[in-house]
């Protein structure tokens, strides 16, 4: 499935058929795209979220720190760390200000 496909049907599916169908998907969309769904997955499903984030890390997805702020609470937080400290090459200081929402000061003084 492509995932234009899938995109698209996501808010028609239940959460589990949108987590069954992740091991389908051929290719991964934007990182605001992959944003939208893990926040609608995570919503039921954290683990199923956290398999979405990490198959977009795989396929080299980068985050900004506003994205990664939205998805903090659904996913898992191991995985929600391996997006931001493969993300935080691309970070500006926006980036790391709205980080500073979800991390400790001295987690983001390292990502700087």
């Amino acid at each position: 499935m492509t995932w234009d496909e899938y995109y698209d049907k996501t808010n028609d599916w239940a959460v589990s058929t949108s987590v069954k169908k992740l091991s389908t998907l051929e290719n991964i969309g934007t990182p605001k795209e992959v944003t939208d769904v893990i926040i609608i997955i995570g919503s039921e499903d954290k683990n199923g979220a956290s398999r979405l984030l990490n198959k977009a890390i795989q396929s080299g997805v980068k985050f900004s720190g506003e994205e990664l702020v939205d998805i903090w609470d659904s996913c898992n937080r191991e995985s929600t760390y391996i997006a931001i400290h493969f993300s935080a090459d691309k970070f500006t200081t926006k980036d790391l200000e709205d980080l500073s929402l979800c991390m400790a000061e001295e987690e983001i003084i390292e990502l700087a």
